[in-house]
């Protein structure tokens, strides 16, 4: 069964709810545990963008 892009928003918010900071990998375990659904890194990459556009998570840059 295919997941919707706002399933894994909602996933991604519950998630980051826990404090710390994730990476695509580690919202791919999170979202694949709870939903019992497989994501790709492509659908958590847009989950993730349309989330740091609206400002409902923040995305950390790394410092290369």
């Amino acid at each position: 069964m295919r997941i919707s892009t706002a399933e894994i928003k909602m996933l991604i918010k519950e998630c980051v709810r826990q404090g710390g900071m994730y990476t695509a990998p580690d919202f791919k375990e999170y979202i694949v545990v709870n939903s019992g659904k497989d994501v790709t890194r492509g659908q958590i990459s847009g989950a993730v963008s349309q989330l740091v556009d609206t400002k409902e998570i923040v995305r950390v840059g790394n410092n290369n």
